[in-house]
């Protein structure tokens, strides 16, 4: 069982044993529920790697580039490819403006070069 699956079992078995104790119900629905066993994580760093990771190579690497090249996506998949950020990362809490048909802009980046921030 995940470790987030078994933190939670654990947090609303405590909450409801709050609640037995307070008088809101009689017995606690949690006791009859089984967590159930972990699976055994991956330890090795190989092991998490050939699990999880997908990397491309310098050519696909390449046609990917040159596929958006010109477009709005170039600079969101350019950051994706040359920081290893998560699309989540790259796109949280930022103001994108799309400028045309194939610039997309953000402001802070245009602030950073002008020297602003």
């Amino acid at each position: 069982m995940p470790s987030t699956v078994s933190y939670h079992h654990r947090v609303l078995h405590e909450a409801l044993a709050y609640a037995v104790d307070w008088g809101f119900i009689s017995q606690n629905p949690a006791d009859r529920v089984k967590p159930g066993k972990r699976k055994q994580q991956l330890n090795a760093p190989a092991q998490v790697a050939a699990s999880r990771v997908r990397t491309l190579r310098d050519d696909q690497v390449n046609v990917l580039l040159e596929a958006v090249k010109g477009t709005y996506l170039y600079m969101p998949v350019f950051l994706a490819l040359t920081t290893g950020a998560r699309l989540g990362e790259i796109l949280a809490g930022t103001t994108w403006i799309l400028k045309g048909r194939s610039h997309l802009y953000h402001p802070g980046f245009a602030a950073a070069e002008k020297g602003q921030l």
